[in-house]
């Protein structure tokens, strides 16, 4: 019989290979680039195969967002996607885009694995990610009427809301102000607030009273306010 003098046996270990993945974000206000104070915007980082989010991140002071490191233990391709979560004020513009990050792993002949990314933006591939979000401060606008009162043709002084006049929006039912003259016949509506380009447009009038003795000024006047923007700034 054959005597086996030793016996030994050899285990392998793969070490994982780790990739860590960043991105960067730039704010700008009214067309000005402005310095973020850390935390402001959210992005995830979801692995194609899963419908939630596999890492959820904030960026920091510098603008940098950074994942938490993704660990690889066998050769294969890895997918994961990379977007911002809009916020809810509706003054910023937030980046939309959507980062396809493509992760390579291969062993070589001693099972030591390595990786290599491949970033895609759509379908260009890019060195990097970047977001880029935009606020616009919204622009007011104040209107102004006046208002004279006359008694068998003579200029009366007025005594303080006597008359009641409506801001309406054009082709609404309903009025969104309703003001009263001051005694020097002055109307103030309060200001409005615009956050985007356009037209917006609005008649005043004044209400007719009770009081038969007075004829009440009918005239209805269309104002329209046309909101631009330049370089992100309304």
């Amino acid at each position: 019989d054959a005597t086996v003098t030793s016996m030994s046996f050899a285990n392998t270990k793969t070490a994982p290979i780790k990739v860590s993945l960043e991105a960067n974000k730039a704010y700008m206000v009214d067309g000005v680039d402005t310095n973020l104070v850390g935390n402001e915007f959210t992005f995830t980082l979801t692995k194609s195969s899963e419908s939630l989010p596999t890492q959820t991140k904030k960026n920091d002071a510098d603008g940098k967002v950074s994942f938490d490191e993704i660990s690889f233990d066998a050769a294969g391709t890895y997918t994961y996607t990379v977007t911002e979560t809009a916020g809810s004020d509706e003054t910023i513009t937030y980046d939309s885009s959507v980062y396809t990050v493509e992760i390579e792993v291969v062993a070589d002949a001693t099972g030591k694995l390595s990786a290599t990314k491949t970033i895609k933006k759509g379908t260009t591939e890019v060195g990097s990610m970047a977001f880029k979000n935009t606020k616009t401060n919204p622009v007011d606008v104040t209107l102004e009427a006046s208002k004279t009162y006359a008694i068998d043709g003579v200029t009366q002084t007025l005594k303080g809301n006597e008359f009641s006049f409506t801001l309406t929006e054009k082709g609404g039912t309903d009025p969104i102000q309703t003001k009263y003259n001051d005694v020097n016949g002055k109307v103030s509506f309060d200001k409005i607030s615009f956050n985007k380009a356009g037209t917006y447009s609005y008649t005043v009038a004044e209400k007719a009273g009770t009081d038969s003795t007075i004829v009440y000024d009918d005239t209805i006047y269309t104002v329209d306010i046309v909101v631009s923007e330049n370089n992100g700034k309304l």
